[in-house]
């Protein structure tokens, strides 16, 4: 394992992969991830497959965190071991993010979760082995809670730029924001209980009412379903009140 481990990895890059193609049936087994979109992953399985008659010895990852192994499936009939494996990170396009303590998830054949495993921990991650629902499922969850609190910052910043604040308020508000959604990711860690605080924790109908005359037409429905999920989730002393001013 540890000789595979040295192996340097390939890099394939979009405009070389028909090159790649063209000449990986001359190749020696090795380890291939695709790290692209996943409506890309199985027609790329596909040519991958096509390219050799003999898989075998070759493992093959994709880093989808929805999209089960069974889309290389092309590949595991021609002998490769194939498996997803999808870190729990965000990765914006201007830093690069350390691997350290990250959370993988793998899926998929047994040798090829191996083999994933000791390559993250190598980068000093953690690997969690799942069935392709469950990596679909926690895929969902990394959705609503990544790219979901983005949507509702950018919610927040467009309701400040609507309320006429100077370019300087609106710099303060946004670190206002930003610090509340640092402390509430540490409260979280203590459980939702900890972090669950503000009008809607403490039933507070009368506020949720003047926010909802502050809402903009185009973010009433977001805030309506907000307050309606919060509220199925989380505990409220007057929730019944509180949904009431939002109709």
């Amino acid at each position: 394992m540890a000789a595979w481990l040295r192996q340097p990895p390939t890099i394939v890059r979009h405009r070389d992969w028909p090159r790649f193609l063209q000449h990986v049936g001359a190749r020696r087994p090795a380890l291939v991830i695709f790290a692209i979109p996943d409506d890309a992953i199985e027609p790329a399985g596909r040519e991958l497959a096509a390219a050799r008659a003999d898989w075998r010895g070759w493992t093959v990852l994709h880093t989808s965190g929805a999209v089960p192994s069974t889309a290389l499936a092309g590949l595991r009939r021609r002998g490769a071991v194939v498996a997803a494996m999808h870190p729990m990170m965000t990765f914006p396009p201007r830093q690069k993010p350390s691997s350290k303590g990250v959370l993988v998830t793998l899926e998929g054949d047994p040798a090829a979760c191996r083999r994933a495993a000791a390559l993250v921990r190598g980068w000093k991650a953690v690997p969690m082995v799942l069935t392709a629902r469950q990596k679909a499922a926690y895929h969902l969850t990394a959705t609503l809670v990544g790219p979901g609190a983005v949507a509702q910052f950018a919610a927040a910043e467009r309701i400040l730029k609507l309320s006429g604040l100077s370019p300087t308020q609106f710099a303060l508000a946004r670190n206002g924001l930003f610090q509340l959604l640092s402390a509430t990711a540490r409260n979280l860690q203590h459980g939702t209980a900890e972090a669950w605080t503000g009008p809607l924790a403490r039933g507070d109908s009368a506020t949720v009412a003047r926010h909802w005359e502050l809402l903009p037409a185009s973010l009433r429905a977001f805030y309506a379903s907000l307050v309606d999920i919060s509220l199925s989730l989380l505990p409220s002393p007057h929730a019944a009140a509180v949904r009431r001013k939002i109709r």
